[in-house]
C-alpha cells in the first residue's frame, strides 16, 4: 500500500472514529500509538490528522498534540447557525420547481436524513463551494445529530416537512422549516451537549 493510500486509510478510519463518538471528547490522539494500532508509520499517522484538524474534525494545541474536540454549548450553537446560514445561501433568491427532484426521505434514519436532505439542497442549488461547505458542517455536526435522536421527539415528522415543501415547491415553506429546525436545536443545545459527552453506555466506571 502507498504512503498515500496509508494515509487516506488512516483518515477514513479516525474520521469516523470520531464522528460517530468511538473516539471520545477530550481524547489525546497520539500519532506513535495511532501508528502501532494501525500498523502503519507515524508519517501518513500525522498527515492524517492534520487534514482532520484542517477540517476543524480535531484539535491541536501546543505541548499537548492532537485530541478529539469538547463540545461546548456556544460552539455547537454557532454550528448550527452556521449550517441554517449555508442553506440560506443556497436558496437565497431561487425557485423551486418540479424539476428540482425530490429529497432523500428521512423516515429510516433522521440523524442521517438531515445530512443526505441538505446535501441534495447544495447539489440541486449550490455551487462547489456551497456543496463542500455544507458535506464538512455535516460531519462536524455527525455526533450531535446521533445525540438529536435521544433528545428530540418528532425529528422523522420535522424532516419530513422540508421535504414536502420542497416537492410541492414552497419556498417560503421550505426556508420556514429550515429556519424552525435550526432554532430548535439551538434552544436544547445543552441537553444535545450533555450527551455528546455522556459515558458510553459500555464505559467503564
Amino acid at each position: 500500500m502507498s504512503p498515500g493510500q496509508t494515509t487516506d486509510r488512516i483518515y477514513d478510519l479516525v474520521k469516523r472514529q470520531v464522528m460517530t463518538g468511538e473516539r471520545r471528547p477530550g481524547e489525546h490522539l497520539d500519532p506513535a500509538r495511532l501508528a502501532a494500532d494501525l500498523h502503519a508509520s507515524t508519517t501518513p499517522v500525522r498527515d492524517a490528522l492534520h487534514q482532520l484538524y484542517a477540517q476543524r474534525l480535531i484539535e491541536a494545541w501546543p505541548r499537548e498534540g492532537f485530541k478529539v474536540p469538547t463540545p461546548t454549548e456556544s460552539g455547537l450553537r454557532d454550528l448550527y447557525a452556521w449550517n441554517g446560514d449555508l442553506l440560506v445561501i443556497v436558496l437565497r433568491g431561487k425557485s423551486l420547481d418540479r424539476k428540482s427532484g425530490a429529497l432523500p426521505s428521512p423516515v429510516t434514519a433522521p440523524e442521517d436524513g438531515a445530512r443526505s436532505i441538505f446535501a441534495a439542497m447544495a447539489a440541486a442549488f449550490g455551487n462547489g463551494e456551497h456543496r463542500h461547505a455544507i458535506g464538512e458542517a455535516s460531519d462536524r455536526l455527525h455526533l450531535a445529530r446521533l445525540a438529536e435522536v435521544q433528545v428530540l421527539s418528532g425529528m422523522v415528522e420535522e424532516l419530513t416537512t422540508i421535504t414536502t415543501a420542497w416537492s410541492l415547491g414552497c419556498l417560503s415553506d421550505l426556508r420556514a422549516a429550515i429556519a424552525r429546525y435550526h432554532r430548535r436545536r439551538q434552544r436544547s443545545v445543552s441537553a444535545i451537549v450533555a450527551r455528546m459527552i455522556a459515558p458510553a453506555p459500555d464505559a467503564k466506571q
